[in-house]
């Protein structure tokens, strides 16, 4: 039996968490912190694109390994400064250094009931763990979009902890 391994980057789209959230903290707190300079990179992936490469992954023949990348690389500071502009923000964007930067989500996460930002999140970004060394394979830009969704992006928080908590009903149907 062959297998499909699909590593996907940054993913984005209907009902992501990550961009959702840096929209959301954006719209309502009066200071973004940027961890450290910003200048590690992200490669944003449509759901879509991760979907359609999966699904060429398991068509293939024999073992398949590839990553899900979209066709954009950005600075992690940039992406802030589109998301920034792109839902009319008017918090300040502040350079901090890393320790700062978690504590400033620990408070925030206190008031959501999630955590934002975890020192390992922060450390894979700035490690660049969200780029491919791969030609992308997504086609999906992420400005196209971003210019779409702008009205919405952001308006609501996205919860990464009950998003994986074990729904209760699941769990108990598959006991019988």
């Amino acid at each position: 039996m062959s297998y499909a391994l699909v590593r996907p980057t940054l993913v984005y789209g209907e009902g992501d968490v990550l961009i959702n959230n840096i929209a959301w903290v954006l719209r309502r707190f009066p200071v973004f912190a940027i961890p450290g300079d910003g200048a590690y990179r992200v490669q944003p992936v449509h759901v879509e694109d991760v979907a359609s490469i999966a699904v060429s992954a398991g068509l293939a023949d024999g073992d398949v390994a590839v990553d899900a990348a979209g066709p954009d690389i950005l600075r992690f500071e940039a992406l802030v400064r589109i998301l920034h502009r792109a839902v009319g923000s008017r918090s300040m964007l502040v350079k901090t250094p890393a320790a700062l930067a978690l504590a400033g989500a620990r408070v925030a996460g206190f008031i959501v009931k999630d955590a934002l930002l975890t020192r390992g999140q922060l450390d894979d970004l700035r490690a660049e763990l969200l780029v491919s060394g791969e030609p992308p394979r997504g086609t999906i830009r992420f400005s196209e979009w971003l210019s779409q969704q702008q009205a919405v992006l952001g308006r609501r928080y996205a919860s990464a902890r009950t998003r994986h908590q074990p729904r209760p009903a699941l769990l108990q149907g598959s006991n019988t």
